[in-house]
């Protein structure tokens, strides 16, 4: 069988991993196309070598843009490829801009296609990655769901005939990287000391608007007095940071450890702005962290995944199985952050584990139920 996978963004690497493997294991053709949405090196290259995955096979080249231009470029060089490969079936990750070209591109050539991480719903149109999803889960053939109740919103819709509960790839991955994470201490490297926070920030909804993101770093600047914060900044932020004139609120990082202590003792602002991280850093990070604060989908499974306390900087989420027994909190645009760390630091929820993201096997069963349609 001969599979071309789609990728573009971070999260779509992880989730690549096991499938690949997977796919391997089986004496399958496997051919990964990279679309370019993310370019820079910390946040594709770098994820690569992270995930022991070869270089793509073919890179679009893609690079930055608004998603419908986006969209209709990565449509028609995706199209091209397709053709000239003409393989058996071809599998698309997640929901962000590429999951949606190449869902479009692959059901415009009738070829059999695949979505991993099918059926998940935030139930909010303005989320560009609610389009996204729900666009693919239309046009491919194999629904991939991470969980039973991805399944049952898959049947709501009418598509219960074409998901398979697979369980969560990500989980493949975590359970496959963790140990050579958990013995890094990437923290130390990081300039923090435990008990520390990590926190990502990157959603359009938090960042493309100056008094959302003002606030949202405001805030976690209060939450620094009571725990240090280390903050991986993404790209798109760090940009909006620059075009909105708050550097101010990011907290100048320690340059020794004398200053580091004094900080801590005065209990000063202690946001430790890096550079992105590659995946064994991140959860690394996460592993050794005390609490986590994010807006991503990602970050709020893995959290649950490592036994770790979330708060998710939004107003709802696609993963409703995270917030079981308090496990995950959703704070939209940070109001009351401060309030809620000191909480659930004073009183750390049972977080209930990976239960309902399958036994790590995803990425095998996506491939035969690929095979065998």
């Amino acid at each position: 069988m001969r599979v071309i996978s789609i990728v573009g963004a971070r999260p779509q690497f992880i989730k690549l991993k096991p499938v690949h493997d997977a796919l391997l294991a089986k004496g399958h053709e496997h051919m990964v196309i990279h679309t370019g949405q993310h370019y820079d090196p910390e946040m594709s290259g770098d994820m690569f070598a992270d995930m022991e995955l070869p270089e793509p096979d073919i890179c679009l080249g893609i690079g930055p843009g608004e998603p419908t231009q986006q969209v209709a470029r990565m449509v028609e060089a995706l199209e091209s490829q397709i053709s000239r490969v003409s393989p058996d079936s071809v599998l698309v990750y997640g929901d962000t801009t590429t999951t949606l070209a190449g869902a479009i591109a692959a059901s415009k050539l009738e070829v059999k296609t695949g979505h991993v991480e099918a059926g998940l719903r935030s139930y909010d149109p303005r989320m560009i990655e609610e389009v996204s999803r729900r666009i693919a889960d239309r046009v491919c053939h194999l629904l991939f769901a991470p969980t039973a109740n991805a399944v049952a919103n898959l049947a709501k819709e009418g598509l219960g005939a074409s998901a398979r509960l697979t369980g969560d790839v990500m989980l493949d991955a975590f359970l496959a990287f963790s140990p050579r994470a958990s013995a890094m201490g990437f923290y130390k490297e990081a300039g923090v000391e435990k008990p520390y926070i990590p926190a990502t920030l990157h959603r359009a909804e938090n960042v493309d608007q100056p008094e959302t993101l003002k606030s949202i770093l405001e805030n976690l600047k209060m939450v620094s007095k009571i725990m240090p914060v280390v903050f991986p900044i993404h790209p798109r932020t760090l940009k909006r940071v620059g075009e909105y004139g708050l550097e101010d609120y990011l907290a100048k990082r320690a340059t020794s450890d004398v200053e580091r202590k004094r900080i801590l003792n005065e209990r000063q602002a202690t946001i430790e702005v890096i550079p992105p991280v590659g995946y064994l850093r991140n959860l690394s990070l996460l592993l050794d962290c005390e609490l986590v604060i994010t807006d991503s989908g990602g970050l709020q499974k893995e959290a649950l995944f490592a036994g770790k306390p979330c708060i998710t900087l939004r107003d709802r989420t696609e993963w409703p199985e995270t917030l079981k027994e308090g496990a995950n909190r959703l704070i939209p645009g940070a109001r009351g952050l401060e309030d809620a760390a000191r909480f659930i630091i004073e009183n750390p929820p049972a977080v209930p584990g990976p239960g309902a993201f399958g036994d790590g096997n995803a990425g095998r069963l996506i491939v035969e139920a690929t095979g065998e349609a």
